[in-house]
């Protein structure tokens, strides 16, 4: 790496980072179009506060956490208000270390904005070890994010719709016996937001409802605004989905029957076994996307039918 070219020095932090945390390309990963309208914008409605929030949507796997945070992230995007974004799976391990959180975020104020670029690129000059995988990343809080943040005082205080950094999965960035170092970390990042031009910005974080995610949260000095993703009614949604992404596959494979497929029975049987899991959907959608969709979504079908029975059974004991 050239130390004396700010190209190369971006270039390097780029290729440190990992990228695939900014986004998820894949066409089913956000709300689909009309669906999760009132949540949406509920919580961009509390975006809009002259004075940075953290908000906490929580929820159970499956409900569609993920989904919504991408769709709000994409509005963001498009308005200039994404600050930065991380999205923590469970597969990759070098995404679930919070020894790249801040990287990630630096790069992506740097794009945003042309003021932190050139303080991040001087403290990687000064301190290349910074990216070094044997760092922490309390050494990382001032130069690649807190200092950077300095430079935009004065854009800041006087724009209108304030910037917002989203972290998706909390619970996903390491393992339930290291939550004691994410509640250091999230310290450390919630009190470098909430000093100086940092005020300004908002932080949308989501997780699962494991009571180490209420732990850490809990401990953050700024109260969080909460949100409960089951208190929003997905049935809806659910059978809107439901319906389009089986109209797809009944297209896409060639569907033939003498009658409506999928039946307004098959939807809702379908719908109330979701009980508002989109992950569910997602499985079950996969499922039937296959030669004979008519045949898998019977199978489907007959599967519910005998959950039911077997409930009822153990009900009636």
């Amino acid at each position: 790496m050239d130390r004396s070219d700010p190209d190369a020095i971006w270039v390097a932090l780029s290729e440190h980072i990992p990228l695939s945390a900014l986004d998820d390309p894949s066409p089913h990963a956000r709300c689909l179009n009309g669906t999760r309208n009132r949540l949406i914008s509920d919580i961009m409605g509390h975006l809009d506060g002259k004075l940075g929030h953290i908000i906490w949507l929580y929820g159970p796997t499956g409900t569609g956490k993920t989904a919504v945070a991408l769709s709000i992230a994409e509005r963001l995007r498009t308005a200039d208000r994404l600050a930065g974004c991380y999205f923590f799976p469970r597969t990759d391990p070098k995404r679930q270390s919070l020894l790249y959180i801040l990287p990630t975020i630096a790069y992506q104020l740097g794009i945003l904005y042309y003021a932190p670029r050139g303080v991040i690129a001087k403290a990687l000059v000064q301190d290349p070890g910074l990216l070094g995988k044997d760092r922490f990343y309390s050494h990382q809080v001032n130069p690649l994010f807190v200092n950077p943040l300095d430079g935009l005082a004065y854009l800041l205080d006087n724009k209108g719709n304030k910037p917002v950094i989203i972290l998706d999965g909390v619970e996903k960035c390491c393992s339930p016996k290291e939550y004691s170092t994410v509640i250091h970390f999230f310290k450390l990042l919630v009190d470098g937001l909430g000093r100086g031009p940092g005020r300004n910005f908002h932080l949308i974080l989501t997780s699962s409802t494991n009571a180490s995610c209420e732990e850490v949260l809990g401990s953050l000095e700024k109260t969080p605004r909460v949100v409960n993703i089951q208190s929003y009614d997905a049935g809806p949604d659910i059978t809107r989905l439901l319906r389009v992404r089986l109209t797809e596959i009944a297209l896409r494979r060639s569907v033939q029957s003498s009658i409506p497929w999928p039946s307004e029975g098959d939807i809702k049987a379908v719908r109330d076994r979701a009980s508002g899991n989109f992950g569910y959907i997602s499985k079950m959608t996969r499922f039937v996307d296959d030669l004979s969709p008519i045949q898998q979504l019977a199978s489907v079908l007959k599967q519910i039918a005998l959950d039911s029975e077997s409930s009822e059974s153990r009900n009636e004991k």
